[in-house]
């Protein structure tokens, strides 16, 4: 058992998911074709098998009932086509914090791992559950994360002073 748990993990098939609220074909760091090639260049490096890409193309994290590939991302997660969901960053989840939590509780409860590659952890974790659930409510606020640690440090400050 404990071999088939190993080469499972060595030969992770894992699916890259990819959104932007805008179709352009401008590069810059929230283009499908950064997130993809950045996604697929770590996927190499640990020698990770893409078993499929979805993406979502001009669709808002605010409005994920049009997320139609991650729609279909879920139904396939639920085949077991895939181990592993690779996201560039927590924003392309989604931008609601209840959105964000409920994608990655539904992949959890099937056993997919989710990753956030720019955040550098994945959610299997329970640090990893924690730093997500505030990440994803930092997000939502529409603040800087340097605002808000800025700001909590501040607090700290003056009640230790």
């Amino acid at each position: 058992m404990e071999n088939q748990q190993q080469t499972r993990v060595s030969q992770a098939r894992v699916a890259l998911y990819a959104r932007t609220n805008q179709a352009s074909n401008e590069p810059n760091a929230n283009s499908i074709e950064h997130q993809l090639d950045t996604m697929k260049a770590q996927c190499e490096r640990e020698g990770k098998e893409i078993a499929a890409i979805f993406i979502d193309e001009g669709v808002s994290g605010n409005d994920l009932e049009q997320a139609h590939s991650m729609k279909k991302l879920l139904k396939e997660a639920a085949e077991g086509k895939f181990d592993e969901v690779l996201v560039h960053d927590l924003s392309r989840l989604g931008r609601k914090t209840v959105d964000v939590l409920g994608i990655v509780s539904e992949l959890e409860r099937i056993h997919v791992k989710v990753r956030l590659l720019a955040e550098n952890f994945d959610t299997s974790a329970p640090m990893g559950k924690f730093v997500l659930q505030i990440m994803a409510a930092v997000l939502e606020s529409g603040l800087p994360a340097e605002e808000i640690t800025e700001a909590m440090n501040e607090g700290w400050k003056m009640r230790h002073a």
